[in-house]
């Protein structure tokens, strides 16, 4: 009779022992959360390589990986501030509440950045006393805008031919120059190429 009264306490006290490890386990994992997701291109929807993620206040950063993904493991339940930045887009920002024992879902899109060409004026008339007249050039969206004045007559300069444009707005100065043109009237198109557009300028003069 002891023995058997012995085996049952015996039992008993490796059941308890199994389940208060069972529930600190369990207690354990469900101190935590998890984050996770994927970085994508707005306007393509494909998955963006090594953009940088970072979750404050815990100051973490990481970068995707080959398929745009990442994740964050055993994050303290809170309120997350989730910023991603890559090379050519736009920054991003989230808020992500974590809770124990959950694993949140944050997809992302970024931006690119596009500068977007704008000019003042597409046609210059110098009419017959005129020799130069401004034009600027504007960058209305974002990023760099490179440009450049192609033009190919002795009697046409441009001053800057080409810059790069952020927020400014840069002023050029197109001259003429009638000193070797016989009486009548010209026209003549030049070029402004940028990355961000094209336009084409037709200067009139005329020459008595």
């Amino acid at each position: 009779m002891i023995k058997i009264i012995n085996s049952i306490v015996l039992v008993s006290v490796v059941s308890l022992l199994l389940g208060l490890s069972s529930c600190s386990k369990e207690n354990e994992v469900a101190l935590y959360g998890e984050m996770e997701g994927i970085v994508v291109n707005s306007e393509t929807s494909q998955p963006i390589q090594g953009a940088l993620v970072t979750i404050s206040p815990v100051n973490t950063s990481l970068n995707t990986g080959d398929d745009g993904r990442f994740q964050f493991k055993e994050l303290d339940p809170a309120d997350y501030t989730v910023q991603v930045s890559s090379n050519g887009f736009e920054t991003n920002t989230k808020t992500v509440t974590i809770e124990p024992g959950e694993i949140r879902k944050v997809d992302i899109q970024l931006t690119s950045i596009t500068p977007i060409f704008h000019i003042s004026q597409t046609s210059l008339d110098f009419g017959s006393n005129l020799t130069m007249l401004p034009v600027e050039i504007t960058n209305i969206g974002k990023g760099e805008l490179e440009w450049e004045v192609i033009e190919d007559v002795d009697w046409i300069s441009v001053n800057p031919a080409s810059g790069v444009t952020q927020r400014e707005t840069d002023n050029i100065i197109i001259s003429v120059d009638r000193s070797n043109l016989t009486a009548g009237t010209y026209s003549q198109n030049i070029t402004v190429t940028s990355n961000g557009g094209n336009s084409i300028i037709t200067i009139n003069i005329t020459v008595q």
